[in-house]
């Protein structure tokens, strides 16, 4: 080591003082650097009385060197105490973010519980909705099943109803024709009667001019011919009833068939109801090609039967559910009034 001061008196290693020793043992806790004891060769040494040189074991620092020493030790200290605040800095972001985070994570709980919540609550409304829905959908099918009968039915009763307007247009046919047939029986049975009794007046002279007969034939006969008279009468009052009935009969049902300008031939009948109230309470019905229209009238075209040919007719397409209805309200009418 180069000396730039005055070299002081070397003392042996042992005399060291005791603060020397301590300086030299001084150890930074930050740094844990060692302190370094710097030697100097050995140099001879004269005494002033002998001419053998005196050589040191060890050649202590210097002021100045432990000066160096203590401002790097204080050097080392302050740059540890820095990084020290440095350290306590970046644990105090660091524990800061960390409450932040738990913060976040309590918020993001607290938001993960509420959206589980509302999943459940959506869940339980969603199963809710859809047993609302199958409800819902039961119902619907069960009306439309219950449509279905009774459209079905409908169809049965009008083919039932239409069966039974063949039957009664067959019937009103014959009816027309046994009319004609009794209407032809009562003339020739009142030209046979007009006959029988021409031929009996005629007998009657015959007998009155022949005096040859006994009085007692002649009443007989005259009484037998009377009584034969009387039946004939009576049959043909019978018969005059039965072609009443059978006219009037033909009264509630009336056909008319004509063509129209096209060629297409068009049927038209006539209902008269048993509780009608007057002869204009009557419905007619056009059959054409397959198909039944209703002919508007006064008597169709008052607000509550217009209402009814409007459900039954135009809408469902059931003549024989409107002629029922119309019937059962006459029949009300009729008997309650």
């Amino acid at each position: 080591m180069i000396l730039r001061t005055p070299p002081p008196r070397k003392r042996r290693a042992d005399s060291q003082p005791p603060e020397d020793i301590n300086n030299n043992n001084a150890q930074s806790p930050s740094s844990n650097r060692e302190l370094l004891v710097y030697e100097d060769l050995p140099v001879p040494e004269y005494s002033h009385d002998h001419s053998i040189p005196i050589t040191s074991d060890q050649m202590l620092c210097t002021y100045q060197c432990r000066q160096m020493v203590k401002s790097e030790f204080f050097d080392a200290l302050s740059s540890a105490e820095k990084q020290v605040h440095d350290y306590q800095s970046k644990f105090g972001a660091l524990n800061e973010d960390l409450s932040n985070a738990e913060a976040e994570r309590k918020k993001f709980r607290e938001k993960f519980f509420n959206a589980e919540q509302e999943l459940a609550a959506a869940k339980g409304r969603e199963q809710m909705l859809q047993e609302q829905l199958r409800k819902e959908v039961d119902f619907s099918q069960e009306q439309l099943r219950k449509q279905i009968h009774s459209f079905s039915e409908l169809e049965v009763k009008f083919q039932k109803e239409m069966d039974l307007r063949k039957k009664a247009e067959s019937s009103a046919a014959q009816a027309e024709e046994k009319a004609s047939l009794l209407e032809e029986k009562l003339s020739t049975l009142s030209e046979s009667i007009d006959r029988e009794k021409n031929r009996l007046q005629n007998e009657l002279l015959q007998m009155r001019s022949e005096s040859k007969l006994s009085v007692s034939r002649i009443s007989a006969d005259l009484e037998r011919m009377e009584c034969k008279a009387t039946n004939a009468e009576k049959e043909s009052a019978m018969l005059r009833e039965q072609l009443e009935e059978l006219k009037k009969r033909l009264d509630e049902i009336v056909m008319d068939d004509h063509q129209r300008p096209d060629g297409i031939p068009v049927t038209r009948f006539t209902l008269h109801s048993i509780y009608a109230l007057s002869d204009d309470e009557k419905l007619q019905f056009e059959y054409e090609s397959g198909n039944t229209n209703i002919v508007v009238n006064d008597y169709t075209s008052q607000p509550e039967i217009s209402r009814q040919v409007d459900i039954f007719i135009r809408k469902m397409n059931s003549i024989p559910a409107f002629t029922s209805n119309l019937t059962v309200e006459s029949f009300n009418k009729r008997t309650l009034s």
